[in-house]
């Protein structure tokens, strides 16, 4: 369990950009709406870089190549950090994340544990001063429990993400993985309400390896009082707008 800051008090959750295949002007606008509404923290949910090079799946050699990727990635740090210059920053891995850790493992053994290829030192973050989260672990925001989505091996979702979450975690939770916007709520016998949320992506929507989906573009923005009650907002974008 990672435990987000006490004291923050409205985050910034965005996730599956894919680096390098994001959606430049959702991210955009992302952005710009986050800015309007003053949030103190920013969390990327998984998914940030694509990790493309390292795939266990038939690879385009025409693609980008990884050091490639990793400066893309630099660069959108350089971007994140210049527009949230008063925010804490927080990186969750995710299971694009995870094929660095895989490949080692299973293709380079002999190089795990060397600095130089723990993914925060390929992307400076200790540096930048962003926190990393592990891939598996809770990130829990007051009561707001967070994941990836990749813990519970979730893929398609089915008709309602969120409800797939819900009878997987068996509790209120947010998680991304699944490039769609849903909701769902639940009253149990005692009373109690259990909602649960899955967020947009910000990657172009129809990859070669799925060109037909019903994906959307989006991201969330939670905000929380001292008593550690959430209020969930979650966002599409649609034609560039935040809706």
């Amino acid at each position: 369990m990672f435990r987000l800051p006490k004291l923050s008090r409205k985050i910034l959750i965005i996730s599956d950009l894919h680096i390098p295949y994001h959606d430049v002007d959702a991210v955009n606008a992302c952005f710009e709406y986050a800015k309007t509404e003053d949030v103190d923290t920013v969390l990327m949910n998984g998914d940030i870089l694509d990790f493309y090079r390292l795939s266990r799946f038939v690879q385009d050699p025409s693609k980008i190549m990884l050091k490639d990727e990793m400066e893309l990635g630099q660069k959108f740090l350089d971007v994140l950090q210049s527009t949230f210059t008063e925010c804490g920053i927080y990186y969750k891995i995710g299971n694009h994340e995870d094929r660095l850790t895989t490949y080692l493992k299973t293709k380079a053994p002999e190089l795990w544990g060397l600095p130089y290829f723990d993914f925060g030192e390929f992307l400076t973050l200790k540096r930048r001063n962003i926190e990393l989260i592990d891939s598996t672990s809770i990130a829990l925001y007051g009561k707001l429990p967070i994941i990836h989505g990749h813990e519970l091996r979730m893929s398609s979702g089915g008709v309602n993400p969120a409800r797939s979450l819900f009878l997987k975690f068996k509790t209120s939770a947010a998680c991304s993985h699944l490039h769609r916007t849903s909701d769902h709520t639940e009253t149990t016998g005692m009373g109690k309400t259990i909602s649960t949320h899955s967020m947009g992506c910000l990657c172009d929507l129809h990859p070669e390896y799925a060109r037909i989906n019903n994906w959307n573009h989006g991201f969330a923005i939670v905000e929380k009082n001292e008593m550690d009650e959430y209020e969930f907002r979650n966002y599409k974008i649609i034609k560039g707008k935040v809706v």
